[in-house]
């Protein structure tokens, strides 16, 4: 039975000796919120529900824990948590622009959730278009693309479309977005 403010029965079975081993039990609070609101990309509707009406730190460890177990016990191609981690660090350190991390801007979610592109195309701005960014990811659905464009010329470059079907997919991207109007 689920009580608010306390773990879902679901992660009851986990053991005080595992989570003291983990990197959680020494977090504080603020760094476990912080953690798990990294895991927004991949987190489902219900786990936000459920981590945000705890209100216990030994509860949200143990749930952050039990998040990333139950990922690696239930696929090898899922990400661990390392790895997940070291993305939002790669992506704040190449994507940050302004007082926005870089995690959470288009190309730092795209990198945290697929990885690095195997290969990019980087194309300036000029006197017809506005600078853009086309990522292949040649190891996802057969492989796919990513493309961002910079439309106010700030570096904050927007995915406007993509051959991921799970992403935006907008054919004319390149003249509702790429090309500037005279």
């Amino acid at each position: 039975m689920y009580k608010h403010g306390t773990m879902p029965e679901t992660t009851a079975s986990i053991t005080d000796m595992q989570i003291n081993e983990s990197k959680y039990s020494v977090m504080l609070e603020e760094e476990v919120d912080r953690y798990f609101e990294y895991a927004k990309y991949i987190a489902s509707d219900l786990e936000r529900r459920q981590y945000q009406q705890l209100i216990d730190l030994r509860a949200k460890q143990k749930y952050l824990y039990e998040f990333w177990r139950k990922r690696s016990a239930s696929s090898p191609s899922i990400v661990n948590d390392e790895a997940y981690y070291t993305r939002i660090k790669v992506a704040n350190e190449l994507f940050s622009s302004g007082f926005r991390e870089g995690w959470k801007t288009d190309r730092g979610r795209i990198h945290v959730i697929y990885g690095p592109y195997d290969e990019i195309e980087r194309y300036p701005s000029t006197s017809e278009s506005n600078p853009y960014e086309i990522w292949h990811h040649n190891n996802i659905q057969g492989g796919v693309i990513f493309v961002f464009v910079d439309r106010d010329g700030l570096g904050n470059y927007l995915l406007v479309h993509s051959t991921h079907r799970n992403e935006l997919h907008e054919d004319l991207w390149y003249e509702r977005y790429a090309l500037k109007m005279h």
